[in-house]
């Protein structure tokens, strides 16, 4: 007996098929990935891939390229290094919009997409943001003038804490003068921070990432108004290193309203 041979054919549009993977975000992001052109929608069309399961972490990161393509100019817009945008994008995932951190992987990955400042986008950054705290990206920011910053302890102590406490320990220890006139002006303000107690530690973390170094002749002025008293054993000068500068420039100068504020609430 001879079986006959059966024949169908399936027509399948496999873009539409493509394209129902997608949450309405998504495909947000991707249309605006096209006006840059083909390779840019690769890139973010690899980005999401992995993500097709979860609608939720699609949904976050579509949102965040989103935001983060129409942050720069249109005319400045290029299509980004495939590999260093992927490693940006992945960490994206984990982190809802207004959060520091999330902002300064968005600022990073918007610099891949920029003619202008591409130079700013270190490959090194991307790790270097996961190892930070808020309060250690509001210590660089703070160091970010054109002179370096005192900070008092090599250790957290009672008195290290506030400008209010160090002060007093100043004039206990037969410092002249009143410190707590000049400390806004010369030194990093512990309550700055969320932890003011772990300043030390901050500075201890961001110099071994080499954000930041010690320099005690950075600023003749402050060396002027504490002289070469005794106590000056107890205080360093930090300032940004030329890394730490630019992880700044790239990361954190455009991040910290927006993310600070929604750190502290």
């Amino acid at each position: 007996m001879v079986i006959p041979e059966l024949k169908a054919e399936v027509s399948v549009d496999l873009s539409k098929v493509a394209e129902d993977f997608y949450t309405e975000a998504a495909k947000d992001s991707i249309k605006e990935a096209s006006k840059i052109g083909v390779d840019a929608v690769k890139t973010i069309r690899l980005a999401l891939l992995p993500l097709q399961l979860t609608a939720a972490y699609q949904d976050r990161v579509a949102r965040w390229i989103d935001k983060t393509i129409r942050s720069v100019p249109e005319p400045r817009r290029v299509a980004p290094i495939p590999s260093l945008a992927l490693s940006i994008i992945d960490k994206l995932k984990y982190f809802d919009d207004g959060e520091l951190l999330g902002n300064m992987y968005s600022d990073l990955l918007s610099r891949t997409f920029d003619r202008d400042r591409l130079g700013e986008a270190h490959p090194a950054f991307v790790n270097v943001i996961s190892q930070l705290s808020p309060d250690e990206a509001n210590l660089i920011n703070i160091l970010s003038s054109e002179t370096g910053k005192v900070y008092f302890g090599l250790s957290a102590q009672e008195w290290t804490v506030s400008f209010d406490l160090i002060a007093a320990e100043l004039q206990r220890c037969g410092f002249p003068g009143e410190p707590r006139q000049w400390l806004p002006r010369f030194a990093v303000d512990p309550e700055a921070l969320n932890f003011p107690s772990y300043l030390q530690m901050y500075v201890h973390h961001l110099q071994s990432l080499g954000l930041i170094t010690y320099n005690n002749t950075s600023d003749p002025e402050f060396f002027s108004v504490i002289g070469n008293h005794e106590w000056g054993k107890k205080w360093w000068t930090i300032e940004l290193t030329s890394f730490g500068r630019l992880f700044h420039l790239a990361c954190i100068k455009d991040s910290l309203e927006s993310g600070l504020r929604a750190n502290r609430d």
